[in-house]
């Protein structure tokens, strides 16, 4: 048992030294330090994967108007059961903001996929003649398959950066939510614009470091894309994270629900799911007993080596079309 405790808190401190390695711009060179970076990236994922249930949130969320419009119109009830609806928000602003009225003769690639939930949600909004969703987590793969796999959508285990697709074998290729897990960032644009069709269309949506945003900006050059525009999409996201920190939000009474052991437990977890859900990036305001109870994980941490912070700057829409 102490073995197995050592363990998690070792692959969990690999996991947020690897996220500072890959946006902080201090760069990870060696194709041995990119392998170790994305294995306890996918560690981690995979064990959280086992804690998700229907109805949870599954990114950041977005609160725009004109998309919550255009998914009523197809799906009027979608937030009102299992769902705050931000979630489902994103993944169809990623899809909404390239401007095709269209898509049901389009084969998409949804990189970074997850459990598949993104995937299967914008399919009933917008329709496409084939998707295919990948992620570096089995797990995730697994479940997506299991739930949500169809003739014409089907998810596969795979790498962002060594995408298993034929050359201009897509149409379109989103990634919400995700590069910012990427050891090669590179290699993923590279890979993207290989597997997109001449004319087809790039839509990525994540959140920046400015030393991430300027590698990325340096990067777009060189990739044999046409970058058709950047959308700061911060605000929007914040106010889906603010609605979430609420006391009576959807989030919160999900939370509610999970039996995760003793008080202390449900506390440390539940402050702990705040912050990955963008509570940080929205400055929301902690309460006394969550502050306390991060700052106790934090110093957990710390014990196996400095930790240092992640400060994400700003939430972005990059579109761009491969000539």
């Amino acid at each position: 048992m102490e073995k197995s405790n050592a363990l998690a808190v070792g692959d969990v401190h690999k996991f947020w030294r690897s996220i500072f390695a890959i946006n902080s711009g201090q760069g990870i060179e060696s194709d041995e330090a990119k392998r170790e970076c994305k294995e306890a990236i996918r560690l981690l994922y995979d064990f959280g994967i086992k804690g998700l249930h229907d109805g949870m949130v599954w990114n950041w969320g977005c609160s725009d108007e004109e998309v919550d419009a255009r998914i009523r119109a197809v799906i009027p009830l979608y937030d009102s059961v299992a769902s705050d609806g931000f979630s489902e928000q994103l993944y169809c602003f990623a899809l909404h903001s390239i401007g095709i009225g269209d898509l049901s003769d389009k084969r998409l690639l949804d990189v970074g996929c997850g459990f598949g939930a993104g995937l299967d949600f914008s399919s009933r909004v917008f329709g496409f003649r084939s998707a295919a969703g990948l992620d570096l987590c089995q797990g995730a793969i697994d479940r997506a398959n299991a739930r949500l796999s169809r003739p014409g959508i089907a998810f596969v285990c795979g790498d962002a950066e060594e995408l298993p697709f034929g050359d201009g074998e897509m149409d379109i290729v989103i990634n919400v939510e995700s590069s910012h897990t990427y050891p090669d960032l590179a290699q993923f644009l590279k890979e993207v614009t290989r597997v997109l069709r001449p004319g087809g269309y790039f839509s990525h949506l994540d959140l920046f470091t400015d030393e991430r945003y300027s590698q990325f900006s340096q990067l777009k050059t060189d990739v044999g894309l046409e970058w058709l525009a950047e959308t700061d999409v911060t605000d929007r996201v914040k106010r889906a994270i603010h609605a979430r920190m609420r006391p009576d939000s959807f989030l919160r009474k999900q939370l509610a629900k999970q039996q995760l052991g003793g008080p202390l437990m449900r506390l440390l977890s539940g402050s702990l799911v705040l912050a990955n859900y963008g509570a940080d990036f929205a400055g929301h305001q902690y309460t006394r007993s969550e502050r306390f109870m991060q700052g106790l994980f934090v110093r957990l941490l710390k014990r196996s080596g400095k930790l240092a912070p992640v400060r994400f700057t700003r939430y972005l829409h990059h579109l761009a079309r491969k000539a």
